[in-house]
């Protein structure tokens, strides 16, 4: 499972055969060209300005994830299986042959395809856990946050993600607002990454579900907040996997 991340106004070219399931990240202008084939399945996540192409074939299964101001483009043939998800304003521009099927998640131009299936943004933290695929044990959830080498984050708050130790904000509004006001997560190490963009460390933080707040409406739906930690957060590699 390879993993390409282009950066500044770099045009990588990546290309998908068999069963393969390629990682593709765009930052900035980059302007990355994934063709899949056969039964490959490719993630394709685009943020900053970028403007990654996607042309899918055969069985290939294609998820492409938009956010900030990046505009994918994508082509789909054969029999491919297609998933959108837009975080951004502007709709992602798609051109499918007669048999592909879509998912859309977010706006999008569509030409050809199936009938689509629309996703609705999940709107209550049980919800919003299992459509990003979160796991959640005895009500229970692990959720993700990327740091820095001082195990803070971006914002430089007072709050530390030291291994082993249980954050708490000390400036917990309720959930009411989107941004500020609290413990910020994401469902994936990954994700994580864009409110972290120099991160050096990822952590996984146990939160009770019934203390996460989300908004389906604001402009960061893949991201979650709550007051703190149900239990020692531990540091993970980007995938996810404890070290």
């Amino acid at each position: 499972q390879p993993r390409v991340v282009a950066y500044d106004s770099s045009q990588p070219r990546v290309e998908a055969y068999g069963s393969s399931q390629p990682r593709v990240v765009a930052h900035d202008s980059s302007q990355p060209r994934v063709v899949a084939y056969d039964s490959s399945q490719p993630r394709v996540e685009a943020y900053g300005s970028s403007q990654p192409r996607v042309v899918a074939h055969d069985s290939s299964q294609p998820r492409v994830v938009a956010y900030d101001s990046s505009q994918p483009r994508v082509e789909a043939y054969g029999f491919a299986q297609l998933f959108v998800e837009n975080e951004t304003s502007a709709p992602v521009e798609i051109k499918a042959g007669p048999n592909v099927s879509i998912t859309q998640g977010g706006p999008a131009n569509i030409s050809g395809g199936r009938p689509v299936v629309i996703v609705e943004r999940p709107r209550t933290p049980a919800a919003w856990c299992d459509f990003h695929g979160v796991q959640v044990v005895d009500g229970v959830a692990i959720l993700y946050k990327a740091v820095e080498d001082d195990w803070r984050g971006d914002h430089k708050t007072t709050v530390t993600y030291e291994p082993g130790s249980v954050p708490k904000a000390p400036d917990w509004d309720g959930g009411r607002e989107e941004c500020g006001g609290g413990l910020h997560f994401s469902p994936r190490p990954v994700m994580a990454l864009r409110f972290c963009t120099g991160a050096t460390h990822f952590l996984a933080c146990p939160v009770h579900l019934s203390e996460i707040s989300v908004h389906p409406q604001g402009n960061y739906p893949e991201k979650c907040k709550a007051a703190g930690l149900a239990a020692a957060c531990f540091e993970v590699d980007i995938d996810g996997v404890p070290l």
